[in-house]
C-alpha cells in the first residue's frame, strides 16, 4: 500500500523494475499519476547510498540538472528527530492544512508562528498576505482565520513555517526563527570539516494534495538540500536554459496536478527530471533550474528545505547570474541582499585556504572556485577589498 515502509523503496524498485521503466513507476501508477503518459527512465533521481557520499555530493559536486536522493536519509543523517514532534504527529493526524493550522493552534498557538499561506485557485499559487483594508497579516494566526472565514473550502500550502520570535538555535546559539533544530548544514560541518560559501538554515513547509511550490525559481541562483518528513512529493525540475525559460513562460506560479492536461503532461516529458519524494528522503537539486514540488497521496506532506551555494564552480557560476538578465526578473533578490551573499561568499573562500591547509579542500578546487567567482565583477572587487586587509565590510544600498 501507498503507507508502507519506504525504507529501502528506491533500492528494491531499482532492483524489481526493469531497465525500460522508471525505478519508481509503480508508486506513480499506485498514486493515480499515470506515469505512461510522460515518464522515462532518464527522469529518475540519482541515488545515493550513505550520508558521507551524500554529503560529499552536496558539498563538492554540481546540481545542474538533477535531483540526487540519500533514500532514508532523515535517519542515515540523524535528522529524523530535527523537527519539532507535534508538527509531524499533527500532520498525521490532520486531513487538510486548515485542519493542522487548527491543531497547532491549539497546541502551541498559531499567534507564534510565521509563514506564508497560499491557495491554488485554477492551479495558480496565491497568497494569503493582506486582509480586505490592504493590512498586511502580522502571523500565521491571522492568515488561518482569513483563510477559514473567506476560502474555508479551497486547499492550502503553508511554506517557510519558522518562529515569530527568534531563539537560540540548540547546536550554534545562533539567533535564528528556524524551528528545526539541525540541517543537512550542520551534519557536513561536522562530518566532513566543510563550511560552504553560502548555506541558509530553512524552515518547515506542509502541503495537501494539489498544493505546494509552483513552477519556479529561486530568489538567487542557489541548490536547495530538502529533507521530507511526512507525505509524497511530485517533484519534476526542468533543464537549465531554454527548457527553463519555455516552462516559466507557461507555467509560472502555477501547479500540475492530476488528472494532467494535455500541455501538462508535454512540460512533464521535457522535465529532465521527475520523481518521488517519500517519507525520510534528503535531497539536493539546483534552484536555478525551473522546478516545481506538489504534495500527492493522502498524508500531509511536512518537508524542509536549506539554500546552499558549494564550491563546484559549476555551482558558482550559476550564483553568479543571480539578477543578471538570465535570472527571471520577478524572482530575483534585492540588489542589497545579493551585495551581502557576494560578501559572505568571498569571506567563505578567502577563509577556506585553511580547509586545504587541513587537507579538506584540494588546493585546485579552492583555486578553481576562487577562479569562477572572481568573474563577477563585485566579487572580483570584494576579493581584492577583504583579502587585501580591509576588515570592515562595505555594504550598499540599492
Amino acid at each position: 500500500g501507498i503507507n508502507a515502509e519506504y525504507g529501502n523503496f528506491w533500492s528494491r524498485t531499482a532492483m524489481a523494475t526493469p531497465a525500460t521503466k522508471h525505478p519508481q513507476h509503480a508508486l506513480f501508477e499506485e498514486l493515480g499519476l499515470t506515469p505512461d503518459k510522460y515518464l522515462r527512465p532518464e527522469q529518475a533521481a540519482r541515488v545515493v547510498s550513505t550520508g558521507r557520499e551524500f554529503l560529499r555530493a552536496t558539498c563538492l559536486e554540481s546540481h545542474v540538472n538533477e535531483v540526487i536522493v540519500l533514500p532514508d536519509g532523515l535517519s542515515k543523517l540523524g535528522l529524523d528527530v530535527s523537527i519539532p514532534s507535534y508538527v509531524t504527529e499533527i500532520a498525521r493526524s490532520a486531513d487538510s492544512v486548515l485542519s493542522f493550522c487548527e491543531q497547532l493552534d491549539a497546541r502551541q498557538g498559531l499567534q507564534n508562528y510565521d509563514a506564508y499561506l497560499s491557495r491554488f485557485p485554477d492551479g495558480i499559487e496565491t497568497l494569503l498576505s493582506r486582509d480586505k483594508d490592504g493590512d498586511r497579516f502580522e502571523d500565521l494566526l491571522q492568515m488561518y482565520r482569513e483563510a477559514k472565514a473567506e476560502h474555508p473550502d479551497d486547499k492550502y500550502y503553508i511554506s517557510e513555517l519558522g518562529g515569530y520570535g527568534k531563539r537560540d538555535h540548540p547546536l550554534t546559539n545562533e539567533r535564528t526563527r528556524c524551528i528545526l533544530d539541525a540541517d543537512v548544514r550542520d551534519l557536513a560541518e561536522k562530518d566532513l570539516g566543510l563550511k560552504l560559501p553560502i548555506w541558509e538554515r530553512g524552515n518547515a513547509f506542509v502541503g495537501e494534495a494539489g498544493t505546494g511550490s509552483c513552477v519556479h525559481v529561486d530568489k538567487v541562483l542557489w541548490s536547495n538540500t530538502g529533507k521530507n518528513w511526512t507525505g509524497q512529493k511530485l517533484f519534476a525540475v526542468w533543464r537549465l536554459g531554454s527548457d527553463t525559460t519555455d516552462v516559466l513562460d507557461r507555467y509560472y506560479k502555477k501547479i500540475m496536478f492530476p488528472p494532467f492536461s494535455e500541455t501538462e503532461i508535454h512540460a512533464l516529458q521535457k522535465a529532465v527530471k521527475v520523481c518521488l519524494l517519500v517519507p525520510g528522503d534528503v535531497f539536493v537539486f539546483c534552484g536555478a533550474c525551473a522546478h516545481m514540488a506538489v504534495s500527492v497521496g493522502n498524508e500531509l506532506n511536512v518537508s524542509g528545505y536549506e539554500a546552499l551555494v558549494n564550491f563546484h564552480p559549476e555551482s558558482l557560476g550559476t550564483f553568479r547570474e543571480s539578477g543578471t538578465e538570465a535570472h527571471l526578473e520577478a524572482e530575483q533578490a534585492s540588489r542589497t541582499a545579493m551585495y551581502e551573499w557576494k560578501e559572505d561568499a568571498v569571506e567563505r573562500l578567502i577563509d577556506a585556504e585553511n580547509d586545504v591547509q587541513k587537507g579538506l579542500l584540494t588546493p585546485q578546487q579552492l583555486e578553481d572556485a576562487v577562479k569562477e567567482l572572481r568573474q563577477d565583477r563585485e566579487c572580483s572587487q570584494l576579493f581584492h577589498e577583504i583579502g587585501g586587509g580591509h576588515a570592515t565590510k562595505k555594504s550598499r544600498t540599492d
